[in-house]
């Protein structure tokens, strides 16, 4: 089964809270996509509470950030962890949705 997190809040807030507590539920026997989007693009950057997580879970799972919420923000690719990965378009989003993953959480 394919999951998809639809991560919109910065790591400090209680929805990232929520997502960390949920996470082990599904990480060891799902495979896992995680999607930034707004504010939720922090998440993946250098320097916040939970950069290793996100670092881990970008080595094990799909991990992406919309380009636009990344550019809005002021940040680009070099601003990102490693493994993290950039998606260009909300269309690139809703047809991944669509097409791959069978239940979505969003925080």
């Amino acid at each position: 089964m394919r999951i998809a997190f639809i991560i919109t809040k910065t790591p400090q807030d209680k929805g990232f809270s929520s997502f960390t507590k949920l996470l082990p539920l599904y990480q060891k026997s799902h495979n896992l996509a995680i999607y930034l989007l707004g504010n939720g693009v922090y998440c993946a950057t250098h320097g916040h509470i939970h950069t290793d997580l996100m670092h881990k879970m970008a080595q094990k799972h799909e991990v992406l950030a919309c380009q636009a919420d990344l550019l809005t923000r002021g940040l680009d690719k070099q601003h990102l962890i490693k493994g993290v990965g950039i998606f260009t378009s909300y269309d690139d989003l809703v047809e991944d949705l669509m097409e791959e993953i069978d239940q979505v959480f969003s925080f």
